[in-house]
């Protein structure tokens, strides 16, 4: 058995994980979801799944019909109560399969920001790591409601839904923990060649003069969380 991990654009991979996992022990394969025909797959055989990010909505699955098939892919992972970890796009899909709202923020939230861990997240299997605030890699400009009965974890100032989970298998994390400084730098590229016009809402060169400062203690705190996740994946195999 091995780790599911769903991507919706080449170029968001699983980055610091891919380490991780690999020292944890833990095999994965990626299934690109954006490929035509959709990808076989038995998700029976996943001991996690992992949902990552990209630049559609949540909304727009009329455009990207894919995304129709990661929901019912979330849906079924929490039945089956199976280790499941949304990030970014993941985290609003999550929350779509949980019943919930998804739609466009105030404003893009891209760069370095500091996120605040709630009360109850000192208790949760993966975020009891993260002290009360942390500053993390944020890519994202839509957000969501709280599924009902899920867990709120962590919120920022643009964004109070950063962090969830649903029951005790399942999270959503709206921020990029798994930023490496060559994903950073190559998002960055790949966003300033799409923009045709400088955007008010991030800073270039801001943000790569800001990531070897907070890099590093992010790089700490997403191998304790991330480290937890591969942790759940490799009792999921011995169930």
């Amino acid at each position: 058995m091995s780790i599911l991990v769903i991507k919706h654009v080449p170029h968001e991979g699983l980055g610091l994980l891919e380490s991780i996992f690999e020292e944890e022990g833990v095999s994965y394969r990626y299934l690109n979801a954006y490929e035509t025909p959709f990808p076989s797959f038995d998700l029976s055989k996943a001991s996690a799944l992992v949902v990552l990010g990209g630049p559609m909505g949540v909304y727009e699955a009329d455009k990207y019909p894919f995304l129709t098939r990661v929901i019912e892919i979330l849906k079924e992972s929490m039945r089956q109560k199976i280790p499941t970890l949304g990030i970014c796009l993941g985290s609003q899909l999550l929350a779509s399969a949980g019943g919930a709202r998804v739609f466009k923020g105030p404003r893009k939230e891209i760069g370095w920001f500091p996120i605040q861990a709630k009360s109850v997240a000192r208790k949760d299997p993966l975020l009891r790591h993260c002290l009360s605030e942390a500053m993390v890699f944020h890519w994202h400009g839509d957000t969501f409601d709280l599924p009902r009965g899920s867990v709120h974890l962590a919120s920022s100032e643009r964004y109070p839904h950063q962090a969830f989970r649903i029951g005790d298998s399942a999270w959503g994390f709206q921020f990029h923990l798994e930023m490496t400084e060559a994903m950073i730098k190559d998002w960055v590229e790949i966003a300033e060649e799409k923009s045709k016009n400088p955007s008010p809402d991030w800073n270039a060169c801001e943000i790569l003069t800001q990531t070897p400062c907070f890099l590093p203690e992010m790089e700490t705190l997403a191998r304790k969380v991330f480290g937890e996740f591969a942790s759940l994946a490799k009792r999921a195999v011995t169930r």
